[in-house]
């Protein structure tokens, strides 16, 4: 029956304990522990910052965002943010606070940019503030100057080139039964020439003679040959750059639709990212009730049933 209570005592405490260190954990990721002195910094555009918002000083966490203030000056709506800084961080006066993208999947939040001065901000102050740099706007962009310059640049440059090959294998496949034909007369010639002068030469003469003509003949089967190989290099030149127009035209909406889904996603992760916090809540709460049910019947562990007082039993 002892050893039973401290099994349960011991099961108990663990749980108690993983639930502390997860609330402490939960506690810090926050940045509410930090207790320092405040600073101020204005933006145009807070697009993912709000309160809570962890606040870094050259990567390193220093504090959070405690309020977002919405002022009106001039016709333009300003937001004032109320920076909670570690007591005792030293801000040189020329320091930029930046909002910043750390990942694609990390949420946003400001970094404090190290300025070279030698004077320190004093709490209270106004640190100068720059806004972030649109992602998707700056991909946007990236993708209508890829297209502009598909379209006015690397089209008709293929197109040229296309049209040089073409004239050029035309110029061949014209050219070359014409010198061919030619190479054939004058072979006739040369026959001719052969014959009336095999009559007053030697048998040697001749027959080097004879060697001659082979060798031209030879020379105008390469020259039949090769008209042919340039026939089919054109024809295998332009296949390849039809291919490679088709792939910039069929290609150009597939890079844009990675872009749009690349979006979405984001929006639809930051659009839930309520739903996760309370999720995170809800499962807190079902630990402080497990806990709870352990510390009353800490049988429940084992599915059993609480153990039976053996007094109460035999009476």
């Amino acid at each position: 029956m002892k050893k039973e209570t401290i099994n349960y005592f011991a099961v108990g405490l663990f749980v108690l304990s993983m639930l502390a260190v997860l609330l402490i954990a939960l506690f810090r990721i926050t940045g509410q522990d930090i207790q320092g002195d405040s600073y101020y910094v204005y933006y145009t555009n807070i697009m993912g910052i709000g309160e809570g918002s962890v606040v870094t000083f050259g990567g390193y966490p220093v504090g959070n965002v405690e309020e977002v203030i919405p002022e009106r000056s001039a016709g333009k709506t300003l937001y004032k943010l109320r920076l909670n800084i570690r007591s005792g961080w030293e801000i040189p006066s020329d320091s930029i606070a930046k909002i910043t993208f750390p990942s694609l999947l990390a949420s946003v939040q400001i970094d404090i940019q190290q300025g070279e001065g030698n004077r320190v901000l004093k709490p209270g102050d106004t640190i100068p503030g720059e806004s972030a740099i649109n992602l998707f706007d700056s991909l946007a962009s990236a993708v209508t100057e890829f297209h502009v310059l598909a379209n006015d640049t690397v089209k008709p440059l293929l197109e040229l080139l296309n049209r040089q090959i073409h004239t050029l294998g035309e110029n061949v496949r014209n050219t070359m039964p014409e010198v061919t034909g030619n190479i054939n007369d004058l072979l006739v010639q040369m026959d001719a020439v052969v014959k009336q002068v095999s009559a007053i030469t030697s048998d040697a003469n001749q027959r080097q003679v004879k060697e001659i003509l082979e060798r031209t003949n030879k020379l105008s089967l390469n020259l039949l040959t090769l008209s042919g190989d340039f026939d089919r290099t054109q024809n295998r030149l332009d296949r390849l750059f039809t291919d490679f127009h088709g792939i910039v035209t069929k290609n150009r909406e597939d890079i844009r639709s990675i872009v749009i889904e690349l979006r979405n996603s984001l929006e639809t992760l930051s659009q839930h990212i309520s739903v996760i916090t309370y999720n995170l809540e809800m499962t807190s709460r079902n630990m402080n009730e497990f806990s709870r049910q352990i510390r009353s019947n800490p049988g429940i562990l084992i599915g059993g049933t609480p153990p039976k007082d053996k007094a109460k039993a035999d009476n």
